[in-house]
């Protein structure tokens, strides 16, 4: 996975790459299940090696600055990677999903040097002190704090994790949210925040495959990795049901990989597209309108570019505020679309509109009409 932020304020989009393992295919390992049966091998039969980064130099070049940033210093079995300010001081940070090994949350100390504070913020294992294998990854807000949350999907006998910030500390919450039974059969990798039902509350949801053998489903196949994919709902500051049931969609045992989130038909709802391994994609429809009223921004910077990076924040008339950011990254080898969607559930607007860019300016939009996308800009904001 890779993702891309203006790490060091010049304007430009600099690039993390998350690396998995060393591996040569003149070397090939032969892993076998349990059972004796020829197998898929774990990412410990493989040594792990360190991610990249790249800073934007401008006119299409790059210099590679892992080593001078400080995330050599770390090797990891990496798969997913978000880029989001996680501690309020405007400078966008790191937080790296690992397979088997701790997780990292590189915090940005200005001037391209970074320091892994994963163990510190309370992210790197789970409740019970353990590593899991993260696989995908996604933060936002989920329980209207205003503080961006982060999600992870895991290995089957491993529920996935979802770490609660409150001013900077995490706690893992998995088991008191709601989330740790409906995903603990399942092996997870792409996920994603996103209000489906336009309630103003993001719910999750995840996608599934298997990437070992499992005794019990021989009678299924000679190697069947196929599971279904799941929807959690939001009930309210991140309390999560189970609503996969509820989309017939979801039930087709595949073996996904990859999960992207976008409105493909640009009426106001996310839609999903799903990669699968080994099979066709899917594009999931959003159907789940209920007539809620809905606000699309389209944000762009001084540039004309993408305001990657923006928090966008409105009001609601129950006094609480719902918090966007603009983004393409996080899930699982995937791109996201960067537009900001504000589910408003009744409420008919109009709405006023706060922004803080990536430079740390902000800008206000007031009276804004919703059930509609909206583009602005940076430079007109400041007309």
């Amino acid at each position: 996975s890779a993702a891309m932020a203006d790490l060091d304020g010049d304007g430009l989009l600099d690039i993390y790459v998350a690396n998995y393992l060393e591996f040569d295919a003149d070397q090939t390992k032969q892993c076998f299940s349990p059972a004796g049966q020829r197998d898929y091998c774990g990412p410990k039969a493989y040594p792990p090696v360190v991610n990249s980064l790249y800073r934007n130099l401008g006119n299409g070049r790059f210099a590679d600055v892992s080593e001078y940033s400080g995330i050599r210093a770390h090797a990891g079995h990496s798969l997913g990677v978000t880029i989001v300010d996680m501690n309020g001081d405007q400078r966008p940070d790191i937080y790296v999903a690992n397979d088997g090994m701790a997780n990292e949350l590189w915090i940005n100390q200005g001037e391209f040097q970074f320091r892994n504070e994963a163990l510190l913020a309370g992210v790197a294992v789970n409740a019970d002190g353990m590593p899991e294998a993260g696989m995908g990854v996604d933060a936002a807000d989920c329980d209207g704090n205003g503080d961006d949350d982060i999600v992870l999907s895991h290995l089957n006998n491993e529920h996935n994790t979802l770490y609660m910030q409150q001013g900077g500390a995490f706690r893992d919450e998995t088991l008191v949210r709601g989330m740790s039974a409906a995903s603990w059969q399942y092996t997870g990798f792409g996920i994603a925040f996103l209000d489906y039902d336009l309630d103003g509350w993001l719910d999750i949801a995840y996608v599934n495959g298997l990437v070992t053998f499992l005794d019990e489903r021989e009678r299924d196949g000679p190697f069947p990795l196929g599971q279904p994919n799941q929807l959690m709902r939001n009930l309210g500051e991140c309390q999560l049901a189970e609503v996969s049931d509820q989309v017939p969609a979801l039930q087709v045992a595949e073996t996904s990989r990859g999960l992207a989130v976008g409105d493909l038909n640009n009426d106001g709802a996310p839609d999903l597209l799903i990669a699968n391994a080994g099979g066709p994609a899917r594009v999931l429809i959003n159907q789940a309108l209920d007539h809620h009223h809905w606000l699309g921004l389209q944000l762009f910077d001084h540039h004309g570019r993408s305001a990657l990076g923006a928090r966008a924040t409105v009001q609601v008339p129950d006094g609480r505020e719902l918090v966007r950011r603009v983004r393409r990254d996080g899930s699982y080898a995937s791109a996201n679309d960067p537009r900001v969607l504000f589910g408003l559930s009744d409420w008919a607007g109009p709405v006023d509109l706060r922004v803080r860019w990536a430079d740390g300016s902000e800008s206000s939009f007031d009276g804004l009409e919703v059930d509609r996308y909206h583009r602005l800009s940076q430079s007109q904001a400041a007309e």
